[in-house]
Formats: structure tokens, C-alpha cells, sequence
């Protein structure tokens, strides 16, 4: 139960996190460079989630509570491309490169391709399909 209140806490946080630093970047620079603030999160959560796979890999100790504060909570909540990025990584240290390309690949045409189909199908439920 405690992993996961740990995993709960560091989610929350991480998600408010994520909106704050949206709000920030477009208090800035404007609504039209919102892409930058996701760019922003996503570079500082797999840069975070690198700094946290080092640390597993190298033996260091990060009790299991935390891990799952930081690793899973906050960071899957604050960008889950840093999931995506541990993934990646782990597969081509593990000499599985083709895989991981194929993952790397995969994963970003089928999540547009999900986003497009479910965008299409709530326009057409509204009553029209808009931009295609």
C-alpha cells in the first residue's frame, strides 16, 4: 500500500508540475509555443529518468518507496516520454537495437495514429470531421 501512495503523492505532483510549467512558458512567450513547454518537460523528465536508471544501474541505493515517488509518480506523470526513453535505452544495452528502433519507431507513429483515429471518431460522433 505504500508504493502505491508513493507512486499517487509523486504523480500529483509531477502532473501539477507539468501544468505549471505550460502556464510558465505561455505566460512567457505566448499561447502559440506550447509545443516548447512540452518539448521542456519531456527533455527534463528523461534527462531526470536517465539520472535515475544510472543510479539503479550503478547499484546505488534509492528505497523502493522513493523510486516509485520519483520514477514512476512523478516523472510518469510529469512526461510519460521518459518511460519511453528508459525503454529505449534499456533495450540497446541489452544489444537489442533493432527493437528498440522498432519500439522507438512504433511507439511515436502509433500513438499519432491513435490520436488521429479517436480525434476523428469524437469529430464524426459530433456531427462532422473537421481537418482531414
Amino acid at each position: 500500500m505504500m508504493m502505491f501512495t508513493a507512486i499517487a503523492l509523486g504523480g500529483a505532483i509531477g502532473a501539477m508540475c507539468r501544468y505549471a510549467t505550460s502556464l510558465l512558458i505561455i505566460s512567457i512567450w505566448g499561447a502559440g509555443v506550447q509545443p516548447a513547454a512540452t518539448l521542456l518537460v519531456n527533455a527534463l523528465g528523461s534527462g531526470l529518468m536517465g539520472c535515475g536508471y544510472a543510479r539503479i544501474g550503478l547499484g546505488l541505493a534509492m528505497p523502493e518507496p522513493l523510486r516509485g515517488l520519483v520514477l514512476v509518480g512523478f516523472l510518469g506523470s510529469l512526461t510519460t516520454f521518459s518511460s519511453f526513453s528508459m525503454d529505449v535505452i534499456s533495450m540497446v544495452e541489452k544489444g537489442m537495437v533493432g527493437v528498440a528502433l522498432g519500439y522507438a519507431l512504433a511507439s511515436v507513429v502509433v500513438s499519432l495514429l491513435s490520436f488521429v483515429m479517436m480525434m476523428g471518431l469524437v469529430r464524426a460522433l459530433a456531427g462532422g470531421i473537421h481537418g482531414f
